[in-house]
């Protein structure tokens, strides 16, 4: 509990005073946040300057916070309920998991108007694309092993996926292969690229997969008001990667240290850690 205390509100923790008809529904709204993301703990009995109020009837607000929760959510959130002491004051902590069968949302508002998300420390009204997102989650299907039925396997740049996996793993590909890497997909004896095999291994720049881009800039100063050099990448997103460690080399230092025999260059910030910070953000599409 000491630790919770010592912590700010965030994106896993709310701290609320009480429980009242007036800030019913913003609660209602945090414990489906918390479902929808990471899970969460809303401690009950703390102002907002974090002093210890306490709760002068735990068990009755345990049970309020149960059956509201039973019945204004849909699918049914089971959390769990927590009783601690603090300066002889008594602190009801509901423990929201993260939830499986997401989304979550509001019964008498709908799945459009009734799903929240947390921002940071914030719960906010989610958007179409993630209450998308997130109906993907719940049915335990990913965006990228989506058919796209725009294009044809010969949009896909086969020759290429040939040669990279020849390069990198020493691997004959044939295209039984790509079916096992969900890079093609057979629909009523068609065949269709996913959306995965589309941001790898595209014949060409796509305008439909316009979104799927990296911009770079390095800015003068501290702020962002005049650029020394911007770039943006679009195709595959290998080739991505590869020109954005290309922009970021041509924009940091490299020193040179000469030895007894060889000149040794080197860059102020190590490239194998940039790689892997570009490599997670396409990852993690952020």
């Amino acid at each position: 509990m000491k630790e919770l205390l010592s912590k700010q509100e965030s994106k896993t923790l709310e701290f609320k005073r009480e429980f009242n008809n007036s800030n019913k529904e913003k609660i209602l709204q945090t414990i489906i946040a918390f479902a929808n993301g990471s899970g969460g703990n809303l401690i009950f009995g703390i102002d907002d300057n974090k002093k210890i109020i306490g709760v002068a009837n735990p068990f009755e607000l345990e049970e309020k916070l149960s059956n509201i929760t039973f019945d204004s959510i849909s699918p049914t959130i089971r959390i769990d309920t927590v009783f601690t002491t603090e300066q002889d004051k008594t602190l009801v902590i509901i423990k929201v998991p993260m939830g499986i069968e997401t989304l979550y949302y509001l019964k008498n508002k709908g799945m459009e108007k009734g799903t929240y998300i947390r921002v940071g420390s914030t719960t906010r009204l989610a958007s179409k694309e993630i209450i998308k997102s997130l109906q993907f989650r719940g049915e335990n299907i990913s965006y990228d092993s989506q058919t796209d039925y725009r294009f044809s396997k010969d949009d896909i740049d086969f020759p290429r996926i040939k040669k990279i996996f020849k390069e990198k793993k020493d691997i004959q590909i044939k295209e039984d292969h790509l079916y096992m890497f969900n890079l093609l997909s057979k629909r009523d004896e068609k065949i269709y690229p996913t959306v995965a095999g589309m941001l790898l291994f595209p014949q060409k720049e796509y305008i439909e997969y316009d979104f799927a881009q990296i911009k770079c800039a390095h800015f003068k100063g501290n702020t962002k008001e005049i650029f020394i050099d911007k770039a943006e990448f679009r195709g595959s997103i290998i080739d991505q990667i590869e020109s954005t460690i290309k922009f970021i080399k041509s924009n940091i230092k490299l020193s040179a240290v000469i030895g007894d025999v060889y000149r040794e260059e080197k860059y102020e910030y190590p490239l194998p850690a940039l790689r892997e910070a570009i490599v997670n953000a396409v990852t993690h599409r952020n």
